[in-house]
């Protein structure tokens, strides 16, 4: 799927999810494919984003050595 198409599909699931009506969100979700999938991926992926972001925290604070400085070494 080429970029542009995954942002048309994700633009138009997330509008009809936000401004439209029940009957209209049940038709997106189980009629087309591709908007499901597009709201799928751009969730997955900010899943991996925030598992990133969690990781590179515990391991800055895991590996978090104060510096010596020269009065210590005296």
């Amino acid at each position: 799927m080429a970029m542009a198409e995954f942002q048309a599909n994700l633009f138009a699931s997330t509008w009809v999810n936000w401004l439209g009506d029940d009957r209209q969100r049940k038709e997106m979700l189980t009629g087309n494919r591709e908007s499901s999938t597009a709201i799928v991926m751009s969730l997955l992926f900010t899943l991996v984003l925030v598992a990133i972001a969690i990781i590179g925290w515990v391991c800055s604070k895991l590996f978090d050595v104060p510096r010596l400085t020269t009065n210590e070494l005296q």
